[in-house]
C-alpha cells in the first residue's frame, strides 16, 4: 500500500471538532428558546394563582333554580401584574361531575339567556357592560344556567393573550333560600 496517502491524524481531529462545534450551534439554537419559552408559559400564571377568591361577605355563591349568585374580590397585587387580566372563566360542577362554563372579557355585553351571566345589580333584558373587580374590589354576578347547578363553581383569570390560568379559587354552592 505503498504510495496511497490518507488523512492526517491533525485533519481528522480537526473536522470532528469542527463537526461537533456545529451540531453544538445546531442544537443550542433549537433547545434554548424551546426551554425558554416553555419556562415562561409554565411561569405566566405563577402572580395569580390566589388572584381570585369568593366573597362570602354577601351572602351569595348560591343558587336557586334559574340563576347562580357568585361574589368574588381580587387580591391586593403589584398593579403592573393586575393590568395583564382581562377576563374571567367561571366552571359549574355538579355533583355528579358534569359542568357548564362561562367567560366574559372586560366590557363585554352581559345576557340572561341560558349559559350567560350579567352584573348582579343588572336586569333582564340585561343592557348593562360586565366589568372585572379591580384590586381589592369584591364584584357579584347572576349566571343563568343551560342545566340545574348544584356543586361547585371555580374561577379562572383570563390574560390579556388569551390564556387561562388554572382555577384561582373554588366553592361550594348553597341554595339561595
Amino acid at each position: 500500500m505503498k504510495g496511497k496517502k490518507g488523512i492526517s491524524a491533525i485533519v481528522a481531529t480537526m473536522l470532528l471538532v469542527v463537526l461537533t462545534l456545529a451540531l453544538a450551534v445546531m442544537v443550542a439554537t433549537v433547545a434554548i428558546p424551546f426551554v425558554r419559552d416553555s419556562l415562561r408559559s409554565s411561569t405566566e400564571c405563577s402572580p395569580y394563582k390566589n388572584y381570585y377568591t369568593f366573597d362570602s361577605s354577601f351572602n351569595l355563591n348560591c343558587f336557586d333554580l334559574s340563576v347562580a349568585k357568585i361574589s368574588i374580590k381580587t387580591a391586593q397585587i403589584n398593579p403592573d401584574v393586575a393590568k395583564k387580566v382581562k377576563g374571567i372563566q367561571f366552571v359549574f360542577t355538579t355533583e355528579g361531575g358534569l359542568s357548564e362554563s362561562v367567560k366574559f372579557i372586560e366590557n363585554t355585553p352581559g345576557s340572561c339567556s341560558a349559559g350567560d351571566i350579567i352584573g348582579y345589580e343588572a336586569t333582564c333584558p340585561a343592557s348593562d357592560t360586565l366589568k372585572l373587580p379591580k384590586l381589592g374590589e369584591s364584584r357579584s354576578y347572576k349566571y343563568f344556567p343551560k342545566n340545574r347547578i348544584q356543586g361547585y363553581v371555580s374561577v379562572f383569570p383570563i390574560l390579556d393573550n388569551e390564556r387561562t390560568c388554572e382555577a384561582s379559587d373554588r366553592i361550594k354552592l348553597v341554595s339561595c333560600t
